[in-house]
């Protein structure tokens, strides 16, 4: 039976401090007369207390670490469908929609400004900007968000030769990865009658400013995977999530060597950014008995990235081709190199919206955590 803490506090303090002819009782016997009580309920707490060490102890704990935009949502989003029963729910479904409609105004957003930032002259473009602004405004008011007209005119937006030419120079501007994916989508996402699929809710993106904590179950043991907040102001709140961890998920975005990190505070980009947080990491004492998991993830940006950004622009020691098979191999060594020589690390190469390529993934580094945990923790 649970126990109440809240039921208990209640029935110690709504006491009166009087016996049954209304003789108002001095402190001491008081105190003599609760302390029966007082050893019944320490007893009842104590039960509690061992009973939820005791289901805990049945539970793997994995940590979610990472910077920001790295793919760690996305990465939770996936054990929920993979694990569990995906978003099926209609509050859920709408939630997504609505999000997804932000996402692409927000995308339309960040383009004009990536424009003006790399000088791309948008004068043509007025009149439309202005359309889609003011139908946008107007969709809203009448409680709705966007809807095929909104769609014909984004398309339009995208297809000229502006937007076309600040896109191929997404790396030089704040921009989501999914921009083209949404662009492309425009017709179906627009229709009034949209209903999200499990990779538009995988695309979807929101800042991660909290805890996010979702349970489920691998092979015979039940696992609580926690994602925590990926900016700078946010890592105090991992402190906590520390004790007893059995694994560390670090997430990693391989495109990030061509963006500079927002937090730096000075010169860096967030790969290298990545690297310094994942070398903290890798020594801290509170996690040294943890198993730790490196997930290098959206290989297929990178793969596309490489084609326009050499690598050895951002590291100047990488003398190998700009290709996916060497420039991948360095930055997975650049990781390791910064890890303790003993330390043990699972390196992976990921694609976090790809949920064939996320289960096999982390099908093969559970079993090997697994395996190698089963004397120490008994759970497999």
């Amino acid at each position: 039976m649970p126990f109440c803490l809240a039921g208990l506090t209640n029935r110690l303090y709504d006491r009166r401090s009087s016996d049954h002819h209304g003789r108002v009782l001095d402190p001491a016997e008081l105190d003599w007369r609760l302390e029966p009580i007082a050893r019944q309920r320490n007893a009842e707490i104590q039960t509690y207390i061992d009973q939820c060490k005791k289901e805990d102890s049945k539970v793997m704990k994995l940590l979610l670490l990472g910077g920001p935009a790295s793919g760690k949502s996305t990465v939770c989003k996936q054990m929920q469908i993979i694990h569990k029963d995906g978003f099926q729910r209609p509050e859920q479904l709408d939630y997504y929609r609505i999000l997804i409609h932000s996402n692409i105004m927000e995308i339309f957003r960040q383009l004009i400004d990536g424009c003006s930032q790399v000088e791309i002259n948008l004068a043509s473009l007025q009149k439309l900007i202005r359309r889609i602004n003011r139908k946008f405004r107007l969709a809203v008011q009448e409680g709705g968000t966007l809807n095929p007209k909104l769609g014909q005119l984004l398309t339009a937006a995208w297809k000229s030769p502006q937007f076309q030419a600040v896109y191929h120079r997404h790396y030089e501007i704040d921009l989501l990865d999914s921009a083209k994916y949404w662009y492309s989508q425009l017709d179906r996402v627009c229709r009034l009658d949209f209903v999200p699929t499990p990779q538009d809710i995988l695309r979807s993106r929101a800042p991660t400013t909290g805890i996010f904590v979702t349970t489920f179950q691998f092979k015979n043991v039940r696992l609580k995977l926690v994602d925590v907040g990926g900016q700078k102001s946010q890592r105090r709140k991992w402190l906590h999530c520390f004790d007893d961890v059995k694994v560390v998920l670090f997430i990693v975005d391989l495109a990030g060597y061509a963006k500079k990190a927002d937090e730096a505070e000075e010169q860096t980009n967030n790969l290298q950014a990545a690297l310094k947080i994942f070398q903290d990491i890798s020594t801290s004492r509170v996690l040294k008995n943890a198993f730790l998991l490196l997930f290098l993830n959206k290989l297929d940006i990178f793969e596309e990235l490489l084609e326009q950004v050499d690598l050895s622009e951002c590291f100047p020691d990488y003398d190998g081709e700009n290709y996916l098979d060497p420039a991948k191999h360095y930055i997975r060594e650049l990781f390791l190199s910064v890890a303790p020589p003993k330390r043990g690390i699972f390196p992976y190469f990921t694609t976090a919206t790809n949920t064939d390529n996320v289960e096999m993934v982390f099908q093969a580094c559970m079993e090997s955590v697994l395996k190698q945990s089963t004397k120490a923790t008994g759970l497999a």
